[in-house]
């Protein structure tokens, strides 16, 4: 019975098992997506509650960090999933639902992950926490560059900021309290990922005819978001090795570079009404559940090496004595 509760919390099974139960029994994603911004909202003020507004001051040692996400999260990874949405789509809904992901801010998931990978947390946070209060102009000068201003009301898109940026960034100080502090502590990681769950389940679930019955549909953005995530994240590991990074920061840039807030895309996407415009991020969806499966994998790896090393040094310490 342990054994069972313990594959259950494990982040990779949730994930697997929302894209199953999305594929097969999506029928609750029909109502689910009527609350899934508030389910979206809510993982974001536990997520940004672990923030301490006062680690901004001084100002000047933010600039860079948050400097250095807005250019690999948005200009890099941005810069690359458009140019090659241009260069292979004709479909203009296609394409706004890339713009959407552009446009959304970094993954909240890219802290856990962090952490479990042994990586430098500090200036990830800051880099983060600073993206999500610029996206206040962020997203509505990227709607307006982009020409997709009249693709959501702009009572729609004030709304959709106020309660996926604003709501959250106060409650999250609301839980800044010592008790809320010690409680999430615990769970903060548990309930960041069971409201994951749901939004895979609801952005799959949501999507489930075109998986099952136009698969064709999905080849191209799957294709794209592929080679960017994957070819991307794997080109930033040489090239940060030519740099004087330390080492232990690898993991959180390659990290912050490839996961965007997909929730917070499919959201934006499902409010301009048109079902196509959130394909890419049904995409997103499934070439994210792969690449933070092996991400997470890739650690137990390391780890399991780093053992069988450890074994092998001792064994000969034992032969030679």
């Amino acid at each position: 019975m342990h054994y069972l509760i313990k594959i259950i919390k494990n982040r990779n099974f949730l994930l697997i098992l929302a894209f199953i139960l999305g594929l097969s029994l999506n029928h609750a994603a029909v109502y689910i997506k009527d609350y899934l911004m508030y389910i979206l909202a809510f993982m974001l003020s536990i997520s940004l509650s672990a923030f301490n507004f006062q680690a901004f001051l001084p100002l000047r040692n933010t600039i860079r960090p948050i400097l250095i996400t807005l250019l690999m999260n948005y200009l890099i990874f941005g810069g690359l999933i458009m140019g090659l949405a241009y260069l292979f789509l004709d479909d203009q809904n296609l394409i706004n639902g890339f713009w959407f992901i552009t446009l959304a801010p970094p993954g909240v998931v890219i802290i856990p992950f962090i952490l479990n990978a042994g990586g430098s947390i500090e200036k990830p946070v800051i880099g983060i926490a600073g993206a999500y209060l610029l996206l206040f102009l962020i997203f509505p000068a990227g709607m307006l560059l982009s020409g997709m201003e009249k693709a959501v009301p702009l009572s729609s898109l004030i709304s959709s900021l106020v309660i996926l940026i604003a709501l959250p960034l106060g409650l999250s100080r609301l839980m800044r309290g010592k008790k809320a502090q010690e409680h999430l502590k615990t769970y903060r990681g548990r309930y960041v990922d069971v409201s994951f769950f749901f939004i895979v389940y609801t952005i799959i679930g949501l999507n489930r005819d075109v998986f099952v019955h136009q698969p064709e549909k999905l080849l191209l953005p799957l294709l794209i978001l592929t080679l960017v995530v994957f070819g991307g994240s794997s080109l930033l590991w040489p090239i940060l090795k030519t740099t004087k990074i330390p080492p232990e920061k690898y993991y959180s840039y390659q990290l912050v570079y490839s996961i965007k807030n997909n929730g917070f895309a499919a959201v934006t996407a499902l409010s301009t009404g048109i079902a196509d415009t959130a394909l890419p991020a049904a995409a997103m969806s499934v070439v994210l559940l792969i690449y933070l499966i092996l991400f997470g994998m890739r650690k137990s790896v390391r780890e399991m090496s780093a053992e069988i090393r450890q074994e092998k040094r001792q064994n000969l310490k034992e032969a030679q004595a």
